[in-house]
């Protein structure tokens, strides 16, 4: 006896039997089908349906043993008495779960979905440009010499081969003394402030940000529950007496000395020391977030803050995001000896480590020169595109927008006249196909000029200047 018939689809792609299972299921929990009745033979019903008896068969025997069902030899397939709510609402009309207040504002702050590249999208690579010849070699060297154990649970720090490269590399090019011991692989820049966040803050501390400043690392320290306090940012990066006045106790304070985002400022030596020095006279530690510091376009690359630091009061965050592709899922922390081990417990929590695999991938990459060969092709590639937006920006918007000249990074700020509004423009040019990013949605607090972020490494001279003349017109409106 069946008072609801069975439905299904022969040229669909889930299985007849996946489907008849399916149909007996919601009809067993709607209660269409009362408790105790027998059903048919999987022989009749099969017959019935006219499908294969072993799907049937199959479909009682998930239901079965899920509880719906009960069979006994000599009495057949019988309804179990499951208890059934009839004045249940359809899952579709449930109130969603009750979100903490933390989740609700990081939804309200987070970007939503992936939107296609745009001219001028801020802080991409040239992904045209990425080495995947030589990335996909060494990812299949490392699956071909794997050993049984680099297929197991691995160290939550990362592979000491790569830890101990990544070091090297940082002492020939960020002036960064260090061990391997003290560097650890995490997925993401992202993942390490929030990490770091989670080791460091109680719900509540007080923790210094850039302002305008990051909003990966504003959400990442949010989410973990710091109060944060933003701090005014000028052409000499942090300002440290501001930040003294504003939260003289802050646990953490987030910088990017190298290259500031998203004004492009680079932190003054003098800045530097006094925030150094705030950091040993208040027992606080300071991220160092060096996203794009290998783009330097003219003199010699600035030494990391970490460098500079005799006390170790520095977690330095670098990210392989920039310098290969946002698709290699790969940054590093360099963390004080004292608390690798911390750091270590903190992450085993989290996603446990960095697969292996591709840990072993990356070291080869590196060990073979691959990533200082590719930086440097990029970094030419960059200072061309720079120039190419440099002389757009004097061709289009003579009068319209001041861009400022970019020393190094990936982008760079067109300032606007004060009366103008950058969300407007921002707005207004998207619509127009061109994508930029207004200063102030990166603030915290009121900006006394607004200005235009753009991103030129990810594209060719070409559409720079094409994106250029679009955005001259929209500016001209305003």
């Amino acid at each position: 006896m069946l008072l609801r018939p069975i439905t299904f689809v022969r040229q669909s792609g889930l299985p007849i039997a996946t489907q008849i299972y399916l149909s007996l299921r919601t009809s067993l929990l709607n209660g269409e089908i009362p408790v105790g009745v027998r059903l048919p033979s999987t022989r009749d019903l099969a017959t019935q349906l006219g499908v294969s008896r072993t799907g049937i068969v199959s479909a009682f025997e998930r239901l079965v043993a899920e509880g719906y069902l009960t069979s006994r030899v000599g009495d057949g397939t019988r309804v179990s008495e499951i208890q059934i709510d009839k004045t249940a609402p359809a899952v579709e009309n449930v109130a969603p779960a009750r979100l903490s207040k933390m989740a609700q504002q990081v939804i309200q702050t987070s970007p939503r979905g992936i939107m296609p590249l745009l001219p001028f999208r801020p802080g991409t690579p040239a992904l045209e440009l990425a080495p995947l010849e030589l990335w996909g070699r060494a990812m299949r060297m490392a699956c071909l010499e794997a050993k049984p154990d680099a297929l197991d649970v691995s160290d939550s720090l990362g592979l000491p081969k790569l830890r101990q490269l990544i070091a090297e590399r940082l002492y020939r090019t960020r002036s960064i003394v260090c061990e391997g011991e003290q560097v650890a692989i995490v997925s993401s820049s992202q993942q390490a402030f929030y990490l770091i966040a989670r080791l460091f803050l109680e719900q509540g501390d007080e923790v210094w940000l850039e302002d305008p400043g990051y909003f990966g690392a504003r959400r990442a320290l949010f989410a973990a529950g710091a109060n944060i306090v933003p701090v005014p940012v000028d052409k000499d990066g942090l300002d440290v007496v501001r930040g003294m006045q504003r939260a003289p106790n802050a646990k953490l304070a987030y910088v990017a000395p190298s290259h500031q985002f998203p004004t492009g400022y680079t932190m003054s030596l003098e800045r530097r020391l006094a925030l150094l020095a705030w950091a040993q006279s208040s027992d606080a530690l300071i991220v160092e977030d060096d996203y794009d510091s290998e783009f330097v376009f003219e003199g010699p690359p600035l030494a990391a803050l970490y460098s500079l630091s005799k006390h170790a009061r520095v977690m330095y965050i670098g990210t392989f995001s920039k310098t290969l592709f946002p698709a290699a899922r790969l940054a590093y922390v360099v963390l004080p000896k004292n608390l690798v081990e911390p750091f270590r417990c903190i992450r085993r929590v989290t996603d446990g480590f960095t697969p292996t695999l591709l840990q072993h991938a990356a070291a080869r990459f590196l060990a073979e020169g691959h990533l200082d060969r590719h930086i440097r092709h990029v970094r030419a590639a960059y200072a061309e595109r720079r120039d190419a937006l440099m002389d757009a920006a004097k061709l289009h918007f003579n009068g319209l927008a001041n861009l400022v000249v970019v020393p190094t990074g990936l982008d760079a700020v067109a300032w606007l006249p004060p009366h103008v509004s950058d969300r407007a423009v921002a707005s207004a040019a998207h619509k127009q196909g061109v994508e930029t990013f207004s200063l102030s949605q990166f603030a915290m607090e009121p900006i006394a000029q607004g200005g235009l972020v753009l991103g030129f490494s990810a594209f060719s001279a070409d559409r720079i200047h094409l994106a250029a003349s679009q955005l001259a017109k929209v500016l001209a409106t305003f």
